[in-house]
């Protein structure tokens, strides 16, 4: 089992700094939101993407609505038996992808739509889901 998972090492390395970097998010989100923007803990923060403290928000919790879907895949294309490099390398470019996507909304740079921050989303959002068909396809 080792072996197999050493294959995968990459991946594995690069999901755990995505797990640990939500980790963070979460820390942040929670100081802008309740320590900041002095709102109510447990609901969804109040504002719009012009405000600070709804982008940290929401950049951690659309983190958090990303990341079963992405761990679920890798998780399939390991068990599957997906190419490692294939795998590796999805990863790699989700992972950065979506570092790039905080990056970007944080500061609340571009557009709100259809810019450079949708581009960022969108390649992170392929990778996983080019990862899943691939796990579905060995599955088959």
């Amino acid at each position: 089992m080792t072996e197999i998972l050493a294959t995968y090492q990459m991946a594995i390395s690069m999901t755990a700094l995505l797990v640990v970097s939500i980790h963070i998010q979460s820390f942040l989100a929670a100081l802008y939101k309740i320590v900041l923007g002095k709102q109510a803990p447990g609901v969804a923060a109040a504002g719009d993407y012009h405000d600070r403290t709804f982008r940290v928000y929401r950049t951690h919790m659309n983190s958090v609505e990303n990341l079963s879907m992405f761990v679920a895949a890798l998780v399939f294309a390991m068990i599957a038996g997906v190419n490692a490099s294939l795998v590796n390398w999805l990863v790699a470019v989700h992972v950065v992808a979506r570092m790039a996507f905080w990056v970007i909304y944080y500061p609340g740079i571009g557009a709100i739509a259809g810019g450079v921050r949708t581009i960022v989303f969108v390649t992170g959002y392929l990778a996983s889901a080019i990862l899943a068909v691939s796990a579905l396809l060995a599955a088959l």
